[in-house]
Order: structure tokens, then C-alpha cells, then sequence
């Protein structure tokens, strides 16, 4: 078979590796249920990760009102996140541009505030006005760590060791226990 023909259910059956594939292809899933869509990535989150996103990326006082700074923003799955548990205003930073088009898709059918910032995150975002911020972008929480001052109330998702026990100098905790080779997990500086 070959990659042309995969369908959703045999990319299913066919497990991790395909998601993969259906990711390089440009491939995206429309969530009936939700009326979301979303890629591969974070539909896999938001079938395998929600319950967990909502432990480690609500900080204690919940968002009722509150602006987050969604770093890593992906398609919307965290921003739904952020809207259902009553965040006011969501600024979403993606530079993936497919993502980028399911997020405005997704902003469309829901009503959402959302800013959409298409581009790479960069340490200046940091002085954006915000309440909350998450980061999940993939090896570059790192540059959170330029502006420790700026940081302010944060869920951070970590990629190894290193990155790990720099944000937790800084008063950052672990949210989920560390993979014990690579050390990635999710910490915050929330109480």
C-alpha cells in the first residue's frame, strides 16, 4: 500500500509510524464530535493527553477571565482547553502555517478570542500582557529561559535533563513524573 492510499482507519491500525506519515502529508482529521480540526499531533493529544493537559496546564485559581499566551498552540486543542475551563482570551503561537489555517478554522467555529501570532516564538513575546502562559514547543522552551523575569505564572513542557534542572533553579516543579532517559516532563512555577 502505498502512502497515497492510507485511510483514517488503517492509519489507526497501523499505529505511531503512520501518524508520523499522516503528519508529513499534511493530514488532518476532522473531529465530528468537537467540529475541531485538527492534525495528527493534536488529535493524539487530545485523545491520549486532555485529561492530563488539564492537571498540568490549569494553574491553581483556574482561568476564569484570564488571558493565556498559548506557546506551541498547535491546532486548538490546548486553546480549547483554555476555553473551557473560562479563559477570556487565548494568544496562540504557531508557526506552522497547516496548523496555522486550523487554528483560524477552529477560531471561526467556535467564537474563540484568539489571536493568532503565525510565526516562530520569540523572547519578546514574553512581554506580551498575560495571566498564564503554556509552553510546549518542542526542545525551544529554552528560550524561556533568556527572560526568567518574564516568565511569570507558567506550565512548561521539557525535552531533557538539562532544560529540566535549569527551570527547576528557578523555582519550577514537576507535573508529571520525568522520563527517566530523556527527562522530559511538564513543570510549573504555580502553585
Amino acid at each position: 500500500m502505498s502512502l497515497k492510499t492510507v485511510t483514517v482507519k488503517n492509519l489507526f491500525d497501523r499505529g505511531l509510524l503512520s501518524l508520523f506519515y499522516a503528519y508529513h502529508l499534511g493530514a488532518y482529521v476532522r473531529v465530528k464530535r468537537l467540529g475541531m480540526e485538527l492534525d495528527w499531533t493534536d488529535f493524539d493529544g487530545m485523545v491520549r493527553e486532555y485529561p492530563l493537559w488539564r492537571q498540568t496546564y490549569i494553574p491553581t485559581g483556574g482561568l476564569k477571565g484570564k488571558t493565556v499566551l498559548d506557546i506551541g498552540a498547535c491546532c486548538g486543542g490546548t486553546a480549547k482547553l483554555f476555553f473551557d475551563n473560562g479563559a477570556a482570551k487565548v494568544i496562540a503561537i504557531e508557526r506552522d502555517p497547516v496548523r496555522v489555517k486550523m487554528l483560524q478554522h477552529n477560531r471561526e467555529k467556535f467564537g474563540w478570542n484568539l489571536e493568532i501570532a503565525a510565526r516562530e516564538f520569540r523572547v519578546s513575546d514574553l512581554d506580551i500582557e498575560r495571566d498564564f502562559t503554556k509552553c510546549d514547543i518542542e526542545g525551544y522552551e529554552m528560550q524561556l529561559l533568556e527572560a526568567p523575569d518574564k516568565i511569570g505564572s507558567c506550565s512548561v513542557e521539557v525535552h531533557n535533563w538539562y532544560v529540566r534542572d535549569r527551570f527547576a533553579g528557578m523555582g519550577f516543579r514537576e507535573l508529571t513524573e520525568p522520563n527517566p532517559m530523556m527527562g522530559f516532563c511538564v513543570m510549573a512555577n504555580w502553585r
